[in-house]
């Protein structure tokens, strides 16, 4: 059955793509648990001096898994800051979710 409300069509694109064809300075992702994704699709951040975003741990608990992703993050910024998070087990307690933030310097 089609929706009583009003609908529209909206191009997709990619990160990457949107990184790729404009100026881009920042990123900030805020995708309910699909960042990682998000961040590992993107194959070039050098354009990129930082980049903000929640680690929900409601979909991804794993501590492990955190730190494996900040190591990967840290092939492209240098700089990464996070609240202290135990090194193993699964994550536990409120807000289920840590603020990544990630940077470089710009371009010489």
């Amino acid at each position: 059955r089609e929706p009583d409300w009003p609908t529209a069509a909206v191009a997709a694109t990619s990160l990457q793509r949107l990184i790729d064809d404009h100026a881009v300075d920042g990123v900030k992702i805020d995708a309910q648990g699909a960042e990682v994704g998000a961040v590992e699709s993107v194959t070039d951040w050098r354009r990129v001096r930082k980049l903000v975003l929640e680690y929900d741990f409601e979909y991804r608990p794993s501590l492990p898994k955190f730190h494996a992703f900040v190591t990967r993050l840290r092939t492209h910024f240098p700089r990464i800051y996070h609240s202290k998070q135990k090194k193993s087990g699964d994550f536990s307690g409120f807000p289920n979710g840590v603020l990544v933030f990630a940077m470089r310097e710009p371009p010489e």
